[in-house]
């Protein structure tokens, strides 16, 4: 159509033109930035002027034209524009935004909203570097009796520097426009391309050993996260050349796989073909620290014990041992009655073993019991003093049964044994033991989480100022049949730290032992607890403390089926082959707890890269129960948590990150 003559033939005066041309632009626009100024026409110089701010209208040939600047039923806001034709022969009628800087090759959607009664058509008009205008059919675009929208692709020509959008009207009718739309639109990326250049296919490997990948983009290359068996290896690489290593050992002999996904500085990503292979290392058995592991020595100075071995008791309780000459395996056993129990316990323990700092160790087992047990580990301190952790709670099994974990050596421990204890009525007989030293498997990087259990009001009054003072949160572990007595939080706290980030937890409703409670109660301190607290936050409870740190199979079994994930007391750190989600292993801390013994739990966990759970009670300036910590003593131990670069989070979201990984 012979729309369009010169620019001076649109019915617009040089003066005006030059007015709206000359307004100043921004150089550069956001993808999603609208590049039209007062796009829905809302502002103008003076309403009576009938002309908002940088607009302007114009017809050319022979058609008798009216414009109107409408108040009252736009689409958006109170104004919108107006063009009525009532005789035509020739040209059109159009409102147009003043035109706007862009980019010569760059793709932008136009959009606007109208009400007409005739089909219309949309043109834009480019304007090159010199002032000089030439002009593009965009398409007709159909009557419409209410508002609809109108939208339209632009794609920018070589030596372009403006353009402006004509919606017209060409013939005899009505068209009324609101809320017009420029945008940019976002570049198309592509994916980037990765492959692993080393080592190749069907290599044979052992040891550590490098992973080397070749990764491009035209857009650039933001990171290079490498994969074994479908799990991240570490953390991203970000920047060239793109490599890491693999401790093989890690892995079992056999074929593996390795991959690489690249990340474009757009997020898109993309995965190599996988390499397949081949670990073949030496597996050397470790070194098992006992003395007479097996029970075959016989004490020289007592034959009805073997030799290495001590048996003790203390408290009220009626306990007798033997030295059977059967065990698991080819080994011998050892074996405890009570008969008649008040308190205390029976155990035997093997020789203490010369302590080395901050070395983790492995411990295994196997027994029988007709009752659940415990285990502990049982360190004598540089100053005399006994230190005593629990590692593992075994429940009752009527066959040889294994039982193993890993525990780590606690600042100034100088020797250590481990005590199987039987603390009631019942049997129990152990064999074939094992104590090496142990490296764990760690995560992609190390973590911390903080809990704090009982929900005292002062882990609300003291601890929330000092977690925001080192931009910390935490897990709260709540017993919900407290709440709102005095010495324990109101419901307002606990809501209140959640809305400050904090994770809101179960420590059941009564904190009763449960390995007391009848089975048929475990649903009732699981559900109610977690009902309780959900009508307080409105958001989903989904982790259990286990009152005492106590549980058997019939709590594990109610934990389940209400929960998904519950924390313990028993000591150690949590790493890839260690995990499990019901038995999150922690640090406990006291009232005699250092700094020092807090910033090398931290230490163990980063060098591991394993996830550290420190247990917290109250923390009160007064109060001197062993389980109570200071705002001073907290304070000075955030701080030393914050110095270390660590990673802090709670509970639950240390589970989103580490479950992935196993």
């Amino acid at each position: 159509m012979n729309f369009y003559k010169k620019i001076t033939s649109l019915g617009v005066s040089l003066a005006l033109l030059t007015s709206i041309t000359a307004l100043p632009v921004s150089d550069a626009f956001a993808a999603s930035t609208n590049l039209i100024a007062n796009p829905s026409v809302e502002t103008s110089p003076s309403k009576t002027a009938k002309l908002p701010t940088s607009w302007a209208h114009g017809h050319w040939g022979s058609n008798t034209s009216t414009f109107s600047y409408v108040n009252g039923g736009a689409q958006d806001g109170s104004y919108s524009l107006k063009v009525q034709t009532t005789k035509f022969k020739s040209g059109d009628s159009k409102w147009y935004f003043k035109p706007v800087n862009v980019s010569a090759g760059t793709q932008y959607n136009f959009s606007d909203h109208y009400i007409s009664n005739v089909a219309t058509e949309d043109y834009v008009e480019f304007i090159d570097g010199s002032g000089n205008s030439t002009y593009q059919d965009l398409g007709a675009v159909p009557l419409s009796s209410a508002w609809a929208l109108n939208t339209k692709t632009i794609t920018v020509p070589t030596g372009i520097t403006q353009l402006t959008v004509f919606h017209l009207l060409a013939v005899v009718g009505s068209l009324q426009t609101d809320n017009y739309s420029l945008t940019s639109a976002a570049p198309v990326i592509t994916a980037p391309t990765v492959s692993i250049s080393s080592p190749i296919a069907n290599a044979n490997v052992s040891g550590t050993v490098n992973l080397n990948a070749n990764a491009a983009d035209s857009t650039g290359i933001k990171s290079v996260q490498f994969n074994v068996d479908g799990k991240a290896l570490g953390s991203p690489v970000t920047s060239s050349p793109y490599q890491t290593s693999l401790n093989t050992t890690t892995l079992t002999n056999g074929s593996h796989s390795i991959s690489a996904t690249a990340t474009n500085t757009g997020g898109i990503t993309a995965t190599s073909t996988l390499v397949n292979v081949i670990v073949n290392n030496v597996v050397i058995a470790p070194t098992n620290l006992l003395a007479n592991p097996n029970l075959s020595n016989v004490s020289p100075t007592n034959p009805a014990q073997p030799a290495n071995w001590t048996f003790d008791n203390w408290g009220t309780n009626t306990s007798t041992t033997s030295y059977p000459k059967t065990g698991h395996g080819n080994s011998r056993s050892i074996s405890i009655n009570t008969t008649a129990y008040t308190d205390g316990d029976a155990k035997w323990a093997f020789d203490p073993i010369t302590a080395v700092q901050d070395q983790q160790y492995k411990y295994s087992e196997y027994y029988q019991s007709n009752v659940d047990t415990q285990v502990m580990a049982v360190f004598t301190m540089s100053d005399g003093s006994t230190l005593y952790q629990i590692i593992g709670l075994p429940v009752a099994a009527s066959s040889w049964t294994n039982f193993s974990t890993e525990f780590e050596i606690p600042q100034g421990a100088t020797n250590f044994t481990v005590y199987h204890i039987l603390a009631g009525v019942g049997t129990l007989t152990t064999s074939d033991f094992s104590l090496t030293k142990y490296t764990p498997v760690g995560f992609s990087r190390p973590l911390v989480t903080l809990t704090f259990d009982d929900g005292y009001d002062n882990e609300f009054t003291n601890t929330m100022p000092l977690l925001q003072k080192y931009g910390f949160t935490s897990t709260q572990f709540i017993i919900t049949n407290v709440l709102n007595t005095p010495g324990y939080m109101t419901n307002a706290q606990v809501l209140g730290l959640y809305q400050n980030g904090n994770e809101i937890a179960s420590h059941t409703v009564t904190h009763n032992d449960l390995t007391q409670e009848n089975p048929s109660q475990l649903p009732a301190e699981m559900g109610q607890s977690q009902a309780t607290l959900q009508s307080i936050t409105g958001h989903p409870v989904t982790d259990l403390a286990y009152p005492y740190g106590l549980y058997n199979s019939n709590i594990l079994a109610a934990t389940k089926s209400v929960y998904g994930a519950a924390r313990g007391v028993e000591n150690g750190l949590n790493s890839k082959d260690n995990f499990n989600p019901y038995d999150i292993k922690v640090q406990n801390t006291f009232n005699t707890t250092t700094t020092a013994q807090i910033a090398d739990w931290v230490a163990q966990a980063k060098a591991t890269n394993t996830w550290l759970v420190l247990v917290y009670h109250q923390v009160s300036p007064t109060d001197n129960s062993i389980y109570n910590s200071t705002p001073t003593q907290l304070d000075s131990e955030l701080a030393a948590i914050k110095a270390s670069g660590i990673t802090v989070e709670n509970m639950n979201t240390a589970l989103s990150e580490v479950i992935p990984q196993l």
